[in-house]
């Protein structure tokens, strides 16, 4: 039980390529604005920021590249403010000719001396000090095509200072993946809102820095979230007239003896993340050693179903899928959901659920996680798919009464009908257990602060204890348990965090 606040997560809106274009068209319409207008004020933004956030100094050499979209335009503008400033500050076109008036107007307010040739620019790459991207946009999808290719590759390989516009050049705005040779930024210019790409598969490792520049576009009601919150930002008091049972009382079942530590990871993570008790179900004999290392872990074992379903009916909720054997139909879990209990199914347990979608409807809160490939088997598409349309495949009619946790780089939380995007953690996390462990703090929290923000709470502290790990023990020594050690500090004021 606990004395609680209000809503402290902090969260901003996310939006698609359809949206932008419509929050695009609207302020068009509603602020009586055209369009070179709209790139006017944009371009205006983007100086005010280069300028406040010291991006560029007065004496480096400044390069823009432009192609021939809505990017290069911005692009344009903010250079000719650039020049206008003092700055010293040449582009190149990487385009053969352009139907975009507006562009061919802004071309004509620019020094024509400071044009420099592709040929010039790919001889020449290691002079400037700057580069600004305007190469592709919003609109790029696929393969980036031979013409820019070789500029774009031999770009990267050079380590100037790399200045995006809205999103790198070669990374898919409404999926986040990035072509071969898509352009790595230091920061990116993100324009009018965070958009799927800017956040989501390949997006961290292309974006460097991200800024939002708000141009003032009318607003559209959005469900995606991104969580800029900490762990520490969702938090509540503890009472003291309260005991153990308030606070969670959770059951997790033992898959195969080979990965037997799944399911102790899972365990052991709950009750470091405040579950008042842990029962662990194990079928036929347990190790007993493990009982003298891990003490607080309940330890139960059952012989046949029907003996583990007369004991698991009285926790508040059941975790289940750690080390579990991959199966079509497990019947196990279609008991198990018949119980009608909250529960958190995980990894192997995932493929069994498919079946059983359609028997979960009316139950209660049932929180899948699965790393991608569980998601794309789940769904019934292949991995490519899955992490071009998650966002789509998330809201279809199956998942509708589910909660979801993505991991992944970003990690997508499906709540209702609002997904939040948390970015959080690090590579060194690919590790065997690490899910284990999130799936055991899932369950604890969760019935601590309620499923909207015990799930993100569980997201953004398993994060956190992977960032103190790896300050402990290096990204590529730490293992899966070091986070449940890392979990002892994650919540103190620790200097180490």
């Amino acid at each position: 039980m606990y004395n609680e606040g209000g809503d402290d997560m902090r969260k901003v809106p996310v939006f698609t390529i359809e949206d932008i274009k419509k929050m695009e068209q609207d302020t068009l319409s509603k602020q009586k604005l055209n369009q070179i207008e709209l790139i006017q004020r944009a371009g205006q933004k983007l100086f005010e920021t280069v300028n406040q956030e010291n991006m560029v100094s007065k004496k480096d050499k400044i390069i823009g590249l432009i192609g021939k979209g809505h990017n290069g335009t911005d692009l344009l503008w903010l250079l000719k403010h650039l020049f206008d400033d003092g700055y010293d500050v040449y582009y190149s076109l990487l385009f053969d000719s352009t139907t975009n008036d507006i562009q061919n107007s802004l071309l004509k307010m620019l020094d024509s001396s400071r044009l420099v040739s592709k040929k010039a620019y790919l001889n020449q790459i290691s002079s400037y000090d700057v580069i600004f991207d305007g190469i592709l946009g919003t609109g790029f999808k696929g393969d980036i095509d031979n013409s820019l290719k070789e500029i774009m590759c031999q770009t990267n390989q050079f380590k100037n200072h790399m200045i995006s516009i809205d999103i790198p050049s070669g990374v898919d705005a409404s999926s986040g993946i990035a072509a071969q040779c898509a352009l790595k930024a230091d920061q990116t210019l993100i324009i009018g809102g965070y958009k799927v790409g800017n956040l989501l598969n390949d997006a961290k490792d292309y974006h460097g820095k991200p800024y939002v520049i708000d141009i003032g576009l009318e607003d559209v009601t959005s469900h995606l979230h991104y969580i800029i919150a900490s762990h520490n930002d969702i938090k509540v008091e503890r009472l003291h007239h309260t005991h153990k049972y308030h606070y969670g009382n959770i059951g997790v079942i033992s898959g195969q003896k080979h990965m037997f530590g799944a399911s102790v990871l899972a365990s052991h993570a709950a009750l470091r993340s405040g579950a008042g008790l842990v029962t662990l179900y194990i079928k036929g004999q347990y190790p007993h050693d493990l009982f003298s290392v891990f003490p607080e872990i309940i330890m139960d074992t059952y012989a046949f179903k029907h003996q583990l379903l007369r004991k698991i009916k009285s926790k508040q909720i059941i975790i289940y899928g750690q080390g579990a054997k991959q199966k079509k139909t497990d019947t196990l879990l279609r008991k198990l959901i018949r119980l009608n209990q909250m529960m958190v199914i995980d990894a192997s347990a995932i493929y069994g659920f498919k079946r059983l979608i359609k028997e979960s409807n009316n139950h209660k809160p049932i929180i899948l996680t699965p790393h991608i490939k569980e998601f794309s088997t789940f769904a019934g598409v292949d991995l490519s798919f899955a992490k071009k349309k998650a966002i789509d495949i998330l809201r279809q009619e199956n998942f509708k009464h589910l909660y979801v946790i993505l991991k992944g780089p970003t990690t997508l939380i499906k709540i209702g009908q609002d997904i939040y995007f948390v970015q959080a953690g690090h590579p060194g996390m690919a590790t065997a257990g690490s899910g284990d462990v999130l799936a055991g703090m899932v369950g604890a929290y969760v019935l601590q602060y309620g499923i909207e923000k015990g799930l993100i709470k569980a997201v953004l502290t398993h994060g956190k204890a992977g960032d103190l790990a790896k300050h402990l023990f290096g990204e590529e020594a730490m293992i899966a348990s070091d986070l449940i050690e890392a979990l002892k500090h994650v919540n103190t004021s620790s200097k180490h965090i």
